[in-house]
């Protein structure tokens, strides 16, 4: 855990998740390590993998806990970064000339 901390804090968030899976390979059920990995997730794009982890966290809070309402709000703020970045996206139409 502490290795997939120092990736994410440098940056290396791909690495970082990989970490974090080698962790949850050793403890499947620790909603910390399961809401981190969630986190980085939703911030790459890996909206899906992220939705899967926070419906993993759900059913082991229970009810809502701190970790999936952590998650929950990180995976908001991504889509609406994604729907922000298409949006600002601009379409130029191209005219074919025919000889």
């Amino acid at each position: 855990v502490g290795m997939a901390e120092v990736s994410a804090q440098q940056g290396l968030k791909g690495k970082a998740i990989s970490f974090y899976k080698s962790a949850l390979d050793i403890e499947p059920n620790d909603i910390a390590i399961i809401a981190a990995q969630g986190e980085l997730m939703a911030s790459k794009g890996a909206l899906d993998a992220a939705g899967k982890n926070l419906a993993r966290l759900q059913i082991l809070c229970r009810s809502k806990c701190s970790e999936s309402e952590r998650l929950s709000s990180a995976i908001e703020k991504a889509k609406l970064k994604d729907a922000v970045q298409a949006s600002a996206v601009e379409i130029k139409p191209t005219v074919q000339q025919s000889n």
